[in-house]
């Protein structure tokens, strides 16, 4: 299903000439259009809207429906409800409940007034306008169902043949009270209401109010008809949407709020939509947009970075002193085996004239195998003292140590340290050495290093903050662990670090 394109006043029509010309390049007449075809098919369609999308709008469906679509599908047709729906971008949202699916429901004769309702007027002009361009010029739609627009109509505010109203609307217009003839507007989409940079309290709330009050109180009067339907994306803790969903959550028992959350990868690590993307296509994004874009558009996850960390703390380095007073890892191995578990983070901090270099990074999903290799890596590269939380040390020294330590001709030396403290509020605890400067990260930056100061940055709401919790262990092992080192040989080639 293909994605949205933002609309402004300078794009607006190259918009709708750009669709127009891909719905005639791609939406051709059927070849079986004797009578019988057409009776056929228009009646398949008209009783299965899968089949009907897939039929008539080649130029959107592009790949098959996923039980996420069916679900959304199901939990929009309850009357006299607001769902609010926060999901993935380019997952098909709005091709479907905005787009393709009003213009089903119009032919079936289930609606009357379509509204939708926008962060401006011109926002929902692009979607009733793209509505019109499809019922102007989709030739299997004129073909099946014949013409329903007037010989003359305007974008933003016109009526079908079948008697089907389509209205655009900005979120500071007025819906409540509007009619057409008998029938108040019956199903009304809120969609691009807002976006990640609107970060104003006031204004998320009125825009929750406006479809809270001015959008579920247009609907009919009648119990059994009309629906809000929210389209978005949490990306802001501030915004109307994630104001709503804490309506729902603090009124579980209102049965006209419903909000269903979904994320491109579900807890299993699977896809929302395996029939649209595969992991490694969303893990392509992710690369792509940065962890925090990825999170906030595709996880609804709404992460405001710069919470505890700021991003005008971090200090670099160019070069690095001729000696370090001290050098120590720290490693936070990330034991659980689940395809979501965390990373496996490392950090390296070398102490030298009252600063604090960051050394090597190393934040990784990878086996326990990979994260030892790495620690005698780096054992060998700067004879650091390593530290790991004791209780974890434990369970890796009696599994995996043994066999290494006989191809690498020692035992890692490795001490175990107990953290007493909770995680969140040891990660906390250096922010000072962030403000004043004290901790120097490379210039160069390496994917770890990006990795770490996203999860830094976004922290305490990001998924995964095991590279702050190793960077915290490391600078308080600098701090309280830190002194010399004496070796002692156990074999010829091998050797124990006390």
């Amino acid at each position: 299903m293909t994605a949205k394109t933002q609309v402004s006043a300078r794009n607006y029509d190259k918009l709708i000439e750009d669709l127009v010309s891909k719905i005639k390049l791609e939406a051709k007449p059927f070849t079986k259009c004797d009578p019988l075809s057409i009776a056929r098919r228009s009646s398949r369609a008209l009783d299965d809207y899968e089949f009907f999308a897939k039929t008539y709008f080649p130029h959107h469906i592009t790949r098959p429906f996923g039980a996420w679509h069916r679900e959304i599908i199901d939990a929009t047709q309850i009357p006299k409800t607001i769902t609010a729906i926060a999901g993935p971008r380019a997952h098909g949202k709005t091709i479907i409940v905005a787009d393709t699916r009003p213009i089903w429901l119009m032919l079936r004769g289930n609606i009357k007034f379509y509204v939708a309702a926008c962060a401006d007027e011109l926002l929902a002009t692009e979607r009733t306008g793209s509505i019109a361009a499809e019922l102007a010029h989709n030739e299997r739609l004129l073909m099946d169902f014949g013409p329903q627009l007037p010989s003359v109509w305007a974008d933003s505010d016109f009526i079908t043949r079948r008697g089907c109203r389509f209205l655009a609307r900005g979120y500071k217009q007025t819906i409540r009270g509007l009619t057409h003839g008998s029938y108040r507007p019956d199903y009304i989409v809120v969609d691009d209401l807002e976006n990640h940079l609107a970060t104003n309290p006031r204004i998320a709330q009125e825009k929750k109010d406006f479809v809270r009050e001015e959008c579920f109180g247009a609907l009919p009067l009648e119990n059994d008809r009309g629906v809000v339907i929210w389209l978005g994306n949490l990306t802001h803790a501030d915004s109307a949407l994630a104001y709503f969903k804490k309506d729902c959550e603090d009124d579980p028992d209102n049965p006209f709020l419903r909000f269903i959350l979904a994320k491109a990868i579900l807890e299993d690590g699977t896809p929302l939509w395996p029939e649209g993307y595969t992991i490694q296509d969303l893990e392509n994004i992710k690369r792509a947009m940065g962890t925090i874009g990825f999170e906030r558009h595709f996880m609804m996850n709404p992460i405001t970075e710069g919470i505890k960390f700021k991003s005008d703390w971090f200090a670099y380095y160019e070069t690095l002193p001729d000696s370090f007073d001290y050098i120590v890892t720290y490693c936070d191995p990330s034991l659980s085996s689940k395809k979501t578990a965390d990373y496996k983070a490392i950090i390296t901090l070398g102490m030298a004239n009252g600063k604090y270099y960051l050394l090597d990074a190393w934040i990784r999903r990878a086996s326990i195998n990979a994260m030892l290799l790495r620690l005698y890596e780096l054992d060998k590269l700067y004879h650091t003292r390593i530290f790991m939380e004791s209780v974890l040390w434990q369970k890796v020294l009696w599994e995996f140590i043994p066999p290494l330590s006989e191809s690498q001709g020692y035992l890692l030396p490795v001490s175990g340290v107990e953290n007493r403290i909770a995680k969140d509020q040891r990660i906390e605890a250096i922010t000072p050495i962030f403000e004043w400067g004290w901790l120097l990260f490379p210039k160069t930056k390496s994917k770890d290093l990006s990795i770490l100061q996203e999860q830094l940055l976004a922290f305490p709401q990001h998924p995964n903050d095991d590279g702050p919790d190793a960077l915290a262990g490391a600078l308080d092992c600098l701090k309280n662990h830190s002194y010399p080192m004496e070796y002692r040989a156990i074999k010829s080639k091998a050797r124990f670090r006390l």
